[in-house]
Parts: C-alpha cells; sequence; structure tokens
C-alpha cells in the first residue's frame, strides 16, 4: 500500500512539473469562463475544463501531456437513460508548445467550437452502460451527474 502511494506522488510531483509552464493560463482561462478544473483523473497526465454545455448534457477541454508538448481536445456527450447510451462529439485534437500563450489561443479555439455544436452532430453512441445505470431511477440518475457549472463564451 505505501509503495501505492509513493508511486502516485511520484506521479504526480512529475505531472505537477510538466504542467507548470501552462498551469496559470488553464487557470486563468477556467476563471475567465467559469470552467470548473479536474486534475489528473484516473492518475493521468490531463487537465480538464469541465462545463455544461448550453444544449444539454455535459462537456470539456482535456489537455493532455504529449511528449514534451501538451494537446487539447474538446468533448461533448449527452447521456440517455432510457437508451442505456452516451452520445458523443468529438472534436479536432491540436497539438501545441507548452507555453501560455500557445495554449490559450488554443483553448479559446476549443471553448468557440464546442459551444457552436447542435445536438445530433454526435460522432459515437456509447452503449452498454445498462448495468451500471440501471440500479438507479432515471431521476436519481440524472441528480447523480457531475453538477459543473455553464460557461461564460
Amino acid at each position: 500500500m505505501a509503495l501505492d502511494a509513493e508511486k502516485m506522488n511520484s506521479s504526480l510531483k512529475e505531472y505537477e512539473e510538466f504542467f507548470e509552464p501552462v498551469a496559470g493560463a488553464l487557470t486563468a482561462f477556467s476563471q475567465a469562463h467559469t470552467l470548473l478544473i479536474e486534475k489528473y483523473r484516473h492518475d493521468a497526465p490531463v487537465w480538464s475544463l469541465c462545463f455544461r454545455h448550453p444544449a444539454g448534457g455535459h462537456a470539456k477541454i482535456d489537455v493532455s501531456r504529449a511528449n514534451d508538448e501538451v494537446e487539447a481536445q474538446g468533448v461533448w456527450w449527452i447521456d440517455n437513460y432510457d437508451l442505456f447510451t452516451r452520445n458523443l462529439k468529438w472534436g479536432e485534437k491540436n497539438k501545441v508548445e507548452r507555453s501560455a500563450d500557445a495554449l490559450a489561443a488554443v483553448l479559446a479555439t476549443q471553448l468557440k467550437d464546442v459551444l457552436s455544436w447542435k445536438v445530433d452532430q454526435w460522432n459515437q453512441t456509447a452503449t452498454g452502460y445498462e448495468n451500471s445505470w440501471k440500479p438507479f431511477t432515471k431521476a436519481a440518475f440524472y441528480a447523480m451527474g457531475p453538477h459543473w457549472p455553464i460557461p461564460i463564451p
């Protein structure tokens, strides 16, 4: 158990050092647009800027480690409890140098793009959620969803 904690602390330190040159830009952008920052979910080198999509569902812009650069990609999804599916729209991946200015420009473009997407422009429908969603009523399922902010464009 101590070994797992030590490994996790080592990874966290490595991730923090990697993202340090762009952390200020990520934080400033999220504050300016009322986005919620989620860092290193599932121990992955990713900062997610999370929000509710104005057309429904949830969205985020993931900023991931890509060797010595960062890569940003928007995604939007709406869950359909009745069909046990998740409809997703994935944006283009934009790889840029690990600098605040380069990343800030990409984030602005990504947010504008994600907010412009319309329902039924999905490029993926994920299935197989029946076993994990069915123990909950429809109302309880939707109430459990993330309570992310609505972004300021």
